[in-house]
């Protein structure tokens, strides 16, 4: 069996969602099988969407798990206004990188790190978070 897991970013908070298990089938088609499943944060669950619609909520706290950024970054640039050469120059520029001890993992409930981002984003009733990366791992039945 295989556990699909997505990795997941909306302003600084960073969560990893367990998005599905897949048996028969190799790691790469357990990782396609979940490949399109869209993740929003809502007040006290998480939603899946994905083939079969589904809900996570805080009694499935091993399913899920949140982080935030520690470090400061300057704000966002829009791309629109940059010459090329500025382009790559911002792609290296270490002020925008962030590494593994840029993160502090929280123990944030679903509604706690929802109402972090209802605090930065007031306007916002949902937060869909976009998939950055995934692992795929193996479970032992």
């Amino acid at each position: 069996m295989w556990r699909v897991i997505h990795f997941n970013y909306y302003d600084d908070l960073f969560v990893e969602v367990v998005v599905g298990e897949a048996d028969n089938c190799t790691e790469e088609e357990a990782a396609a099988r979940f490949q399109g499943t869209i993740i929003v944060l809502r007040e006290d669950y998480i939603q899946l969407l994905a083939q079969e619609d589904k809900e996570i909520t805080d009694t499935d706290r091993v399913l899920y798990g949140f982080e935030i950024v520690t470090k400061e970054t300057p704000p966002p640039i829009d791309p629109r206004r940059l010459s090329q050469k500025e382009k790559l120059d911002l792609l290296f520029n270490p002020d925008y990188m962030l590494e593994e001890d840029d993160f502090q993992k929280v123990t944030w409930t679903i509604s706690e790190a929802f109402q972090w981002l209802k605090n930065l984003n007031p306007d916002e009733d949902e937060f869909l978070l976009s998939s950055s990366a995934y692992r795929v791992e193996k479970v032992e039945n």
